[in-house]
């Protein structure tokens, strides 16, 4: 059975890599997530390498 823990934070990963590549700030996607922008700043690479 998959870890629902692991699949939240890599969904959440590529989510947040995806508003980062199209010009949103770390600060406004922590600010509408409800988590801190170093939080996200630590998850985003999760989500690969960036093309």
């Amino acid at each position: 059975m998959p870890d629902a823990v692991l699949l939240r934070g890599l969904r959440n990963a590529h989510r947040w890599a995806q508003a980062l590549r199209v010009g949103r700030s770390l600060r406004e996607i922590a600010g509408t997530e409800g988590f801190s922008d170093r939080y996200i700043a630590r998850v985003v690479p999760l989500a690969g390498p960036t093309g």
